[in-house]
């Protein structure tokens, strides 16, 4: 830290600026300063280290004052070792992957593995990662993009995954005061980059949804297994989702005590995580952290009566309405789902999603947007994108077509 002859004639002035710089190497810090619980009471943080395996190193002290004293020692004499202006972009991938895991609660930990394996595929040992951050201009992370896209075959949706990690990068790095300017506010994705993407052929909507008919095959496949198996509940996991829409880590996340009020209320959902010893599940909130209602239809009655009478049938009392012993996962209702559409005959993978995109789909041709949004739990524009699909039936359609001009 460097002094001007004015601040040094002045003690106040020397205090301030310290003060000052203390801040600002303060404010570098990524994770929490906490402090331990139980018998071991010090205080802790991580700092950047790429020696690491986990790309952080470990500060543990007696008291908050001494972990910050050594982040500020850490900070400058990082400072030392590399000015802000010899950052690389492997440099600063590592401070953004940081500020995300540090900032952002929701992240699930699965999405931290996406990001180490995106980064290890798409920007380590590339000639863009070495350089240095501050020499970039938007051309050059355009022709990154460009050159990406075209060497794996990306579609627009990966390369808009990929362009939000350069993104990230270049945002932390004008946070940090690393570059004077941000480059990534002059990158035109749609011009320039979007061009060179894969383009998949387009799947045709029937196998995206399923009809009436094959709807109903489905149910049937499921009540004569059922009846082969009535202690199997993954089944009944299906004609709920026939009925609701709902996400298969909704479905295994559901209580008794959420169907109340001739609805079913969705708050939870079971998700993966990943763990140092590999991934479990728990249940969390849902996948776009907010709770919904889903109206009972006189159907669906039925179904949750005849499921709550076959857990009493097992003699199974549990707050879970799908567990018969042990609580599934979405993985687990969606074997049972595939199984099911092999046995009616489906064309192409039935998955929970697949019945979810159909629900939406029949729903929007009946309610508003903004309804079919919040029973279905996501945003109108992601509906309209994602979940719109053309369910009228080939008879509907001839029928309409022999009225145009009756």
């Amino acid at each position: 830290m460097q002094l001007s002859a004015d601040v040094i004639l002045d003690p106040n002035g020397v205090l301030n600026e310290a003060m000052k710089a203390r801040e600002r190497y303060l404010g570098m810090l990524t994770h929490p300063i906490t402090q331990g619980k139980g018998t071991d009471t010090r205080w802790s943080t991580r700092v950047p280290d790429k020696t690491k395996k986990d790309g952080r190193r470990l500060i543990r002290k007696a008291t908050r004052e001494e972990v910050e004293n050594a982040v500020i020692l850490f900070f400058m004499e990082q400072e030392q070792k590399v000015s802000s202006s010899n950052m690389t972009i492997e440099d600063c991938w590592q401070l953004w992957y940081d500020f995300k895991a540090s900032h952002n609660r929701s992240l699930k930990t699965t999405s931290l593995k996406m990001f180490r394996s995106d980064r290890k595929r798409f920007l380590d040992g590339t000639t863009f990662s070495k350089r240095k951050i501050s020499s970039l201009s938007e051309f050059d992370i355009e022709d990154y993009l460009v050159e990406q896209a075209e060497r794996y075959h990306m579609t627009q949706k990966r390369v808009c995954q990929l362009a939000g990690y350069v993104k990230g990068i270049f945002f932390v790095a004008y946070r940090n005061h690393i570059i004077d300017s941000n480059p990534w506010d002059r990158v035109s994705l749609r011009e320039v980059v979007y061009p060179a993407c894969y383009k998949p052929k387009c799947q045709p909507d029937e196998e995206r949804i399923l009809s009436d008919i094959q709807m109903h095959r489905v149910k049937k496949a499921v009540e004569a297994h059922l009846a082969l198996e009535p202690s199997y509940l993954p089944d009944y996991a299906i004609l709920i989702a026939q009925y609701t829409g709902m996400r298969a880590g909704e479905l295994a996340a559901l209580e008794w005590t959420d169907i109340r009020d001739g609805c079913i209320h969705v708050t939870k959902s079971v998700r993966r995580v990943i763990t140092s010893d590999g991934q479990t599940t728990e249940i969390g909130d849902t996948k776009n952290h907010k709770d919904r209602a889903i109206p009972i239809g006189q159907k669906l009655s039925v179904i949750l009566d005849q499921l709550k009478a076959a857990q009493a049938d097992m003699g199974i009392d549990s707050p879970y309405i799908l567990d018969n012993g042990k609580l599934p996962t979405p993985n687990t209702l969606g074997k049972a789902a595939k199984r099911r559409g092999i046995e009616a005959g489906i064309d192409g993978p039935l998955t929970i999603h697949r019945i979810r995109r159909t629900v939406a789909s029949r729903l929007n041709a009946i309610y508003d947007r903004a309804t079919v949004s919040h029973i279905m739990g996501h945003t109108e524009e992601v509906d309209a994108r994602h979940y719109d699909y053309d369910t009228a039936q080939l008879a509907d359609k001839q029928q309409t077509m022999d009225k145009l001009y009756a």
